[in-house]
């Protein structure tokens, strides 16, 4: 339910933003540009993904830290390895108490600025650390050198 919800929310958050009809923005199906999603992601400062998803790297985590966009997120799989600010919860979403945990950490981050701003900050240093750069430097070391 909470998935469900969250989905009609963030589509029509994205829809108001963006100008653009998105009926599921979480479907992964949809094309939505580069572009609009950094603005969207501006806009709005805080990345929600409740997911049961078994992820085995995260991009989308790193962009969005690297915006300084706070994530509110499982910790599990991936996430655990690419998550470094916001706020991850322990669990499986799919069950009740999770969910309430989830949600809890999702209001408190949006009434608390001091807070968001902290996790933003710690988000974008986080993200250095997934550079392009950064990356073909451990790789550079790691397999020529």
């Amino acid at each position: 339910m909470v998935r469900y919800l969250v989905n009609k929310f963030t589509s029509w958050l994205i829809s108001v933003f963006t100008g653009q009809f998105i009926p599921d923005s979480q479907c992964g199906f949809r094309l939505i540009k580069k572009e609009v999603l950094e603005k969207v992601r501006e806009i709005c400062g805080i990345w929600t993904y409740p997911t049961f998803f078994q992820e085995i790297n995260c991009i989308t985590a790193l962009e969005c830290q690297n915006q300084g966009v706070v994530p509110v997120t499982i910790d599990d799989f991936a996430l655990s390895e690419t998550v470094g600010s916001g706020v991850k919860i322990k669990g499986d979403i799919y069950e009740k108490e999770i969910q309430d945990k989830w949600l809890e950490a999702l209001f408190k981050l949006m009434d608390d600025e001091k807070l968001w701003q902290e996790e933003s900050i710690k988000a974008k240093e986080f993200a250095k650390n997934f550079s392009w750069n950064k990356i073909s430097e451990i790789w550079t070391r790691e397999f020529i050198i």
